[in-house]
């Protein structure tokens, strides 16, 4: 079926099954509740506005209604007809007749048309996101505070650096997450402004009301210009970064655990909720929720690239390349960035520490000599890089002897010490147990967002305080569509009882 008069051909097949076809199956799942809206709200406004008498606003309203009650099944997708607005159009012409339900175009065009619908699908794209990122922090504060004093490793380049706890590293997780819960909110404002009435990108001379459509559908505000009304897809963009935070954070969880999961470092056990097996080694038991984790960042890196790289070469106006194809490598990011937040959860909730494992670890590795070096500098009066160079001496004599941090003594801490500095420096063997002890280091570090488990509480609290503040402002925005939903659907109701 022809959507105009210009083009005396038919569309060539090939375009209907390479383009449309398949652009027609995602929008008859994905665009139908935003278009319908879209067009209710449009109907609504040329109303107020005196565009459409009142017979053919009730007349179209009812259509409408009729249409959406019957949901995107009942109506033909036609991929002769380009896309989703054109196959509405199509329906309501049906239901309305030609001369009625051809007048809702007064004053618009599928231009603002798609960039409205991209902006509305986006903003419920960081609502959904946002919820579960936010059950994602929740869980991780949680788990945090119950590891406060679980003692372990810290690494910097995979080699144990300082004592930490698990409940510290956890908490790091969580306030990563929580910048991104600031993106994500941001990106929401970003795309919460209309572009619809912008027309093709010249506006129009039809008498509308921009600002009663944007209210309508629960938008805060316009795209005042209209050529970047309907050429601009940085809110897209907007949005993927925030997504790509996460997906960097979840990716590197997933790496640290796929490494301290393993056999050789042995510091946590996977459930086996979450593992998997192999086909022909029975012994094995693989993390493959982990590999998946690290697999789905990598597709949202390309899912982003691929967005920018559409941007790029495109005019500063409507182009498929532009405001099209640029849009649809987000929509299985977003989609992917929820499930995978899920998935981090559960292996959150899902991997056990192996609280004696991990203390062993950090009492042999020498891991706490840093705390020992502070000890030579505030106790025994060395400059600081005097007592690391000592330090390190004695450390590499144990180590080249096969020994841990538990053979250090006091004999060894004088003969590296006249041979490092020149003295001895009469410490106990006691003394240096104190300083090398994990759990000790660990209680040390007072200073603000250090290991001590007195400061991680107090960081948990000041994190869970400003989740709640999160999830409130998410909550509140969410209400604020639902009710904008509604009274829009009140609203078409009401035309429908004119007729």
């Amino acid at each position: 079926m022809k959507v105009g008069k210009r083009l005396t051909q038919p569309m060539a097949e090939e375009i209907q099954r390479i383009i449309y076809a398949p652009r027609l199956a995602s929008e008859r799942d994905t665009c139908f509740a935003p278009l319908s809206a879209i067009n209710m709200a449009h109907l609504v406004m040329l109303h107020e506005a005196h565009v459409l008498e009142p017979a053919a606003a009730a007349a179209i309203a009812k259509a409408m209604l009729a249409i959406d009650a019957d949901g995107p099944d009942g109506m033909d997708w036609d991929p002769a007809r380009e896309d989703a607005y054109y196959n509405y159009e199509a329906a309501l012409m049906e239901r309305a007749g030609a001369r009625i339900g051809g007048q809702i175009h007064a004053g618009r065009s599928r231009n603002d048309i798609g960039a409205t619908i991209d902006r509305m699908r986006v903003r419920d794209a960081c609502l959904g996101i946002g919820e579960q990122l936010n059950r994602l922090r929740r869980v991780l504060l949680e788990r945090a505070a119950e590891h406060g004093q679980t003692v372990m490793s810290g690494y910097t380049h995979l080699q144990a650096a300082q004592p930490i706890t698990y409940g510290f590293y956890l908490l790091g997780l969580a306030q990563a997450l929580e910048r991104d819960a600031q993106r994500l909110q941001a990106a929401f404002v970003n795309a919460n402004q209309s572009p619809l009435g912008a027309g093709a990108l010249a506006g129009t001379s039809v008498p509308i009301d921009r600002n009663r459509t944007a209210g309508l559908l629960g938008f805060h505000g316009l795209i005042a210009h209209a050529q970047d009304a309907v050429a601009s897809r940085d809110f897209v963009i907007d949005a993927m970064n925030a997504c790509i935070g996460m997906a960097l954070t979840w990716s590197r969880f997933a790496q640290d655990m796929y490494v301290w999961s393993s056999a050789e470092f042995g510091l946590f056990r996977l459930s086996d909720r979450i593992s998997g097996t192999s086909s022909i080694m029975p012994q094995k038991k693989n993390s493959v929720v982990l590999e998946h984790l690290k697999a789905k960042a990598a597709h949202a890196i390309g899912q982003q690239v691929s967005m920018l790289a559409s941007v790029r070469a495109s005019h500063f106006t409507m182009t498929i390349d532009g405001c099209r194809a640029s849009t649809a490598s987000a929509w299985p990011m977003f989609k992917d960035v929820q499930e995978s937040l899920a998935l981090t959860q559960l292996v959150v909730e899902e991997a056990s520490p192996e609280h004696a494992r991990m203390l062993d670890d950090a009492a042999d590795n020498f891991c706490a000599t840093t705390d020992l070096t502070d000890a030579l500098v505030g106790e025994r009066g060395l400059s600081f890089r005097q007592a690391h160079h000592l330090v390190g001496a004695s450390v590499a004599q144990l180590i080249g002897e096969g020994k841990s941090a538990r053979a250090y003594s006091s004999a060894l801490m004088d003969s590296t010490a006249q041979a490092v500095i020149g003295q001895s420096l009469d410490v106990s063997d006691a003394w240096l147990r104190h300083q090398l002890d994990p759990l000790a280091a660990v209680e040390r570090r007072r200073s603000v967002g250090g290991t001590a488990p007195s400061e991680t509480s107090r960081l948990i609290e000041e994190s869970h305080r400003r989740l709640d503040e999160d999830a409130q402002r998410l909550a509140s925005l969410q209400s604020g569509l639902t009710r904008a939903m509604l009274n829009l659907r009140s609203q078409v109701e009401s035309l429908a009882a004119l007729g």
